[in-house]
């Protein structure tokens, strides 16, 4: 794997790689891969840009703060969507949808998702996921 797609895997939230071997982790990390490494460039670029514009800019307060303020919310929405594989988030029901369809999920694995999909009070996460393989597979 190379340095740069090993950096972008390990920033989405991905736990271990290992966890890719359970295919419903792989769709999902699948599906949402794509926009990934522009998320985490555009996250760095405003990293880089709040620090220049901290250091290199003479510009009044109030501009320098709103300056600051829209960097950092920038910051906040492309985090979120370069950790899509961070433990604690949601699962919609279209994915649920789409893995009862594909033909690389076992049965039994289709028959384990759903249970949690069906009766988990809370909604379902990707951590539940990790869980799931972890039990599965004897633990770590």
């Amino acid at each position: 794997m190379p340095l740069w797609l090993s950096i972008v895997t390990r920033a989405t939230g991905l736990p271990d790689k290992r966890y890719l071997n359970d295919p419903v982790i792989l769709r999902y990390y699948q599906q949402k891969i794509q926009k990934a490494p522009y998320a985490l460039v555009g996250w760095t670029l405003c990293f880089m840009a709040t620090i220049g514009v901290s250091l290199g800019l003479d510009l009044s307060n109030q501009m320098l703060l709103l300056v600051l303020l829209i960097l950092i919310f920038l910051m906040v929405v492309l985090q979120g969507r370069y950790q899509f594989m961070h433990p604690e988030r949601c699962i919609n029901a279209k994915f649920y949808q789409t893995v009862l369809d594909d033909a690389s999920v076992s049965d039994i694995q289709k028959a384990q998702f759903e249970y949690l999909f069906v009766t988990k009070v809370d909604e379902l996460t990707i951590g539940d996921l990790y869980r799931l393989y972890d039990f599965n597979r004897g633990g770590r």
